[in-house]
């Protein structure tokens, strides 16, 4: 198949290849090596193992797993990262970071109109873009570069359709080997070499490729989610022996032990909607432990949440309801350069190891040169409006300028400098760009800015007072 072949170095040279890195197979088994392949028919199409877990984490772990992470070794760390998906906080955190920036409205560049038509191409409900790289493996693949500093998915055939789809794989099998400086992933049926971008292996690493393991979030997240555990146990374990109050039976002096015993087993007893008729002199009371040593265990609960929020959110404030919390949407809940990086980070690996491939594929290895491209749109309502504010005023400031230095003012400078696009001029083109004055600014009477002036400080002077 086509998603087999090496790649070109066209498609090296747009993933940042260095002339120093290997990237034929590797020692191992090959990704298509028939028996992988009879292994993926066995067991339904999985090569990954069966996840183990660890149910109790403790700091030592912690640290066990930083020194098998420098070694190369990725097994606990991913043990740890799972388990720490369990925690309700962090789950709806890592929620909104990855998930919610996976679904945001997508744009596609390039100068071939065909590939990105095809793309936006909707197949029943979802375009084919969502169909080989669907929301929710693109948005586990990026917390797990957030996370550990590294991801792994594999580009799967599809019957019936000529694209694959994205499958995420469980980063707790891949290994770099310090060796050869080289990625590998502990399938069923053998060691493979991971070739990213190779047509079949998507290797996402946000933090590049020099030990990013290092720079994941899991040093941070991991601790704070085992000391909550830990502080979670032992605040339930306290409740628990403090939470049924100790019973007292008082007697008066001179009553017999039969009797005390007997109305004494009534109090054992006790149940719900228990009454008892007590003896003259005899009197039951309650004592309950008024003692407010829980508020520790909950203060340190509160402190790992509030390490969690400020390492995937960038806050505290908006995430626990406070100012600006209304409407709240992922704008409001995660800091926008966060949001920006996960979102490029994650694009850049599209763009360099899946986009190519499906081109190439597709199209054939002459359409690499339209440069497709994609991203997501990460603006806020409030930033757009600023925007068309913007775009507006300088519109009008360009035109009254034109009317004062003609042909001498430079809007293609203007453009390049609030990044306004400009389509590429071509033969037959009728008039340049900007020449048309926009129909409902035609209208502005240009400000009185004077004679234009042969002095070139006096211009400059002129065209910077305009422009303000």
């Amino acid at each position: 198949m086509g998603w087999l072949s090496a790649l070109s170095d066209r498609i090296k040279a747009m993933m940042g290849f260095t002339v120093y890195q290997e990237t034929g197979p590797g020692p191992g088994l090959a990704i298509d090596d028939p028996s992988i392949e009879m292994t993926r028919r066995a067991v339904g199409g999985e090569i990954q193992p069966i996840p183990v877990t660890q149910t109790r984490w403790y700091l030592r772990d912690l640290e066990q797993a930083s020194a098998e992470a420098d070694s190369g070794n990725f097994s606990r760390i991913g043990q740890l990262y799972r388990s720490c998906r369990r925690d309700g906080v962090l789950r709806g955190l890592i929620a909104t970071r990855t998930d919610g920036i996976v679904r945001l409205p997508k744009r596609f560049y390039g100068s071939n109109p065909a590939i990105i038509e095809r793309l936006r191409a909707k197949n029943g409900s979802r375009s084919v873009f969502d169909e080989m790289c669907p929301p929710g493996q693109l948005g586990a693949l990026a917390s797990d570069g957030l996370h550990l500093g590294f991801g792994l998915a594999e580009l799967v055939p599809v019957v019936g359709r000529s694209y694959p789809v994205l499958h995420r794989l469980d980063p707790q099998w891949l290994q770099f080997n310090w060796g050869d400086c080289r990625w590998y992933y502990n399938s069923r049926a053998g060691r493979i070499p991971v070739n990213g971008g190779d047509g079949r292996f998507v290797l996402h690493l946000p933090y590049g490729p020099l030990h990013p393991w290092q720079w994941g979030l899991i040093w941070a997240v991991g601790r704070a989610f085992i000391n909550k555990e830990h502080a979670e146990m032992t605040r339930a374990g306290f409740i628990a022996g403090v939470a049924n109050p100790a019973k007292i039976l008082q007697s008066p002096t001179g009553a017999s032990e039969q009797h005390r015993r007997g109305i004494f087993e009534h109090l054992i007893n006790w149940g719900p909607n228990t009454a008892l008729e007590l003896p003259v002199g005899f009197e039951g009371k309650l004592l309950e432990v008024t003692g407010q040593a829980w508020q520790t265990y909950q203060q340190e609960v509160n402190t790992c949440d509030n390490e969690m929020m400020v390492a995937l959110a960038g806050q505290v404030v908006t995430t626990t309801g406070g100012t600006g919390f209304a409407n709240a949407d992922v704008h409001r809940l995660i800091r926008a350069d966060l949001i920006k990086s996960t979102a490029e980070d994650l694009a850049y690996t599209i763009n360099t190891q899946i986009l190519p491939l499906y081109v190439e594929h597709e199209f054939g290895s002459e359409a690499l040169e339209a440069g497709t491209m994609m991203e997501w749109d990460i603006s806020t309502p409030k930033d757009l409006e600023a925007e068309t504010k913007v775009l507006n005023g300088l519109a009008t400031g360009v035109m009254a300028l034109r009317q004062v230095y003609g042909d001498r003012l430079d809007v293609d400078e203007y453009a390049s400098r609030f990044g306004i696009p400009l389509r590429v001029l071509t033969a037959g083109t009728p008039q340049e760009v900007g020449a048309t004055p926009i129909p409902e600014l035609a209208s502005v009477p240009a400000p009185q800015l004077g004679p234009a002036s042969t002095d070139e400080g006096a211009s400059m002077r002129e065209l910077d007072a305009a422009a303000q």
